[in-house]
C-alpha cells in the first residue's frame, strides 16, 4: 500500500491562472481603461446617478478638491475608512473639498441602507458594473483618486485610507483655500 500523498495547491499555476483571468476582463472592450490614467494626468471624466436619482459628473466640481473614492457595502476596509472621509469632508468642504464616494457593484437599496446606517453626508454615486473603477485603473477597492481644481490627478490611493493620509493629501492640496 502506498502512503497518502497529499495535495499541494500549484500556488504558481493559481496565480498566473488568476492574473490571466483579470488581464482578459480589463482587456474586455466594454470596460474601456484608460492607461494614461495616473498621478500627473487629467482625471477621466465621471458621469454617474447619484442615489437620489440624478447624473453626477465630475466636471460639475472643476475649481474644487475632488476625492473620488471606489467602494462597496461589503468591503471591510471601505467601511473602516469611512468615519475619516465623513469627517475630512464636514471639516474642509466650505474650502472647495468635496468627496464623491462612487460605490461599485451593490444594488441602489443596498448603498441607500448603508449610506442612511454610517451616517455619510457627502455625495454618492452608484457604478453598479464597475466601469468607473475601471476607467480610473483600479482592481478593487477601496481606491481613492484625489483630483485638483484643473481636473488633474494628484494623488491616488489603493487600500483603506487613513486619517492621517488623508490629512497630508489636503494639507498638501488645499493649502491656497
Amino acid at each position: 500500500m502506498q502512503p497518502m500523498m497529499r495535495w499541494r495547491a500549484p500556488t504558481p499555476l493559481l496565480l498566473c491562472l488568476l492574473l490571466s483571468l483579470a488581464t482578459a476582463c480589463m482587456a474586455d472592450p466594454a470596460y474601456p481603461r484608460d492607461r494614461s490614467v495616473g498621478v500627473g494626468g487629467p482625471a477621466p471624466e465621471l458621469a454617474l446617478e447619484s442615489l437620489d436619482g440624478r447624473q453626477v459628473s465630475l466636471s460639475q466640481y472643476r475649481g474644487s478638491v475632488v476625492l473620488v473614492n471606489f467602494w462597496a457595502t461589503w468591503c471591510g476596509p471601505c467601511n473602516s475608512e469611512i468615519p475619516a472621509l465623513e469627517a475630512a469632508y464636514r471639516a474642509n468642504k466650505d474650502r472647495g473639498f468635496v468627496i464623491l464616494g462612487v460605490d461599485v457593484g451593490d444594488t441602489p437599496q443596498a448603498v441607500q441602507a448603508f449610506v442612511s446606517n454610517k451616517g455619510i453626508s457627502y455625495p454618492v454615486l452608484l457604478d453598479e458594473g464597475g466601469r468607473m473603477l475601471v476607467r480610473y485603473g483600479g482592481l478593487g477597492v477601496p481606491m481613492s483618486a484625489l483630483v485638483d481644481q484643473d481636473g488633474i490627478i494628484r494623488e491616488r490611493h489603493v487600500g483603506g485610507i487613513s486619517k492621517a493620509k488623508l490629512e497630508s493629501y489636503l494639507e498638501k492640496h488645499l493649502r491656497n483655500r
